[in-house]
């Protein structure tokens, strides 16, 4: 329990244009089986590529700093689980960050053991995206318009020169959550829309019992886009990966956006 790297998860890489380096964040939490939830006090990692240009995507890393930890500035939203997951993205007024918490206080009392219910995000604001990273205030944390209880590790990308992209984890349905990939959308990439659920169940073999994490968006053109996701089939001890393409459908985007 005193290990504070006992589990590492969730690296995303952003490339610096700045410094022509990769920049990777990653996420690192102690351990306790005995302790609910077992992955507890998150802290977020800065590493950078030592190697300069695109091809640098593939290491070797180096150790930079913390960019979000649990301390006096956390919000009570973000529990014991907090801080649980990082992504930078840049907007017209800065760098904004998504992170997340689980397992929520009512009070301050209830640290550290007294955790809730719920799986949130908010945000950071910086302004590079090597930092320093700040947590914007409790008028806008946690973001709760785009699912009042559960959104996990939210990919944020441009859509179109106007819109932006989260994909996330809709939660499984072991907790009554849809059991699905989902997706909001912004204009601003400060206020989100209400999620959208992307059923794979009808269009393609189930070959998973829970899904899970999608990793990336990555378009193709064509309006064509690839997702790898993170999936479980319950009679395997390790988690597999699968791969999908979705297709964007133009005409139920201009629907949609009249309605954010």
């Amino acid at each position: 329990m005193n290990d504070r790297r006992a589990a590492i998860w969730s690296y995303m890489p952003i490339f610096n244009e700045k410094k022509n380096r990769w920049q990777g964040h990653y996420l690192a939490y102690t351990c306790d089986k005995e302790v609910t939830p077992n992955h507890s006090f998150g802290r977020i990692w800065r590493c950078e590529s030592t190697v300069e240009g695109i091809e640098g995507i593939g290491g070797p890393y180096k150790d930079c700093t913390i960019v979000l930890e649990p301390g006096l500035d956390s919000q009570l939203w973000e529990g014991r689980q907090g801080v649980a997951s990082f992504f930078p993205f840049k907007t017209e007024k800065g760098w904004y960050g998504f992170y997340s918490g689980a397992f929520p206080y009512t009070k301050k009392s209830d640290y550290p053991y007294n955790g809730g219910r719920g799986w949130y995000v908010g945000l950071a604001t910086a302004d590079d995206l090597e930092g320093p990273w700040t947590r914007m205030g409790k008028d806008v944390n946690p973001i709760v318009s785009i699912h009042p209880e559960f959104v996990e590790n939210p990919i944020v990308s441009k859509l179109t020169d106007d819109l932006y992209i989260a994909i996330f984890d809709g939660g499984p349905a072991t907790h009554d959550l849809p059991n699905m990939i989902a997706y909001t959308l912004s204009h601003d990439g400060l206020h989100w829309s209400q999620a959208h659920y992307i059923p794979f169940d009808p269009t393609m073999k189930k070959w998973w019992n829970t899904m899970r994490t999608p990793l990336c968006l990555i378009p193709e053109g064509n309006d064509v886009y690839t997702v790898i996701y993170a999936a479980i089939i319950n009679n395997k001890r390790f988690h597999p990966i699968g791969m999908v393409k979705l297709k964007l459908d133009r005409n139920a985007l201009e629907e949609i956006k009249k309605t954010l």
